[in-house]
């Protein structure tokens, strides 16, 4: 059996800028739906007041994950290098990963972590599942 990777993100959403991150999501969420079958989950919830932002991501394993990443760069703009597109709508939050990371998700979250981001992952698996669309 292949193990899920589950992202939890918190952001802080910049002032005056919860309608643009709102148009942002709605493009990268239909992105997603597209492009991406096997996210089992793409979610997103923002406080009563709009500061604040949590995403909710559930990937099928880790290959799920590696084509997020690559979707992410190719049609968002989001790479590695330059965190631009997010990092202009949204502030510093925390991040919980769980599960393990592919390579190129490391390469995604290094420049966050090395920013002082806080990261906690729990990488061993101890059972469940999850349910999604077939590719």
């Amino acid at each position: 059996m292949t193990e899920p990777v589950v992202y939890i993100s918190t952001w802080k959403i910049k002032e005056g800028k919860f309608d643009a991150y709102a148009r942002f999501h709605e493009r990268l969420a239909n992105t997603v739906w597209d492009l991406e079958p096997r996210v089992a989950a793409f979610l997103a919830f923002a406080n009563d007041d709009g500061t604040e932002v949590t995403g909710i991501h559930v990937f099928s394993d880790a290959d799920a994950l590696d084509r997020h990443v690559g979707v992410l760069a190719e049609r968002m703009g989001v790479l590695a290098e330059d965190m631009g597109v997010v990092t202009d709508l949204l502030g510093p939050g925390h991040i919980d990963v769980y599960g393990t990371r592919p390579e190129q998700a490391l390469a995604m979250d290094r420049p966050l972590e090395d920013s002082g981001l806080p990261f906690t992952v729990k990488t061993r698996f101890v059972g469940g599942f999850t349910r999604g669309r077939d590719e």
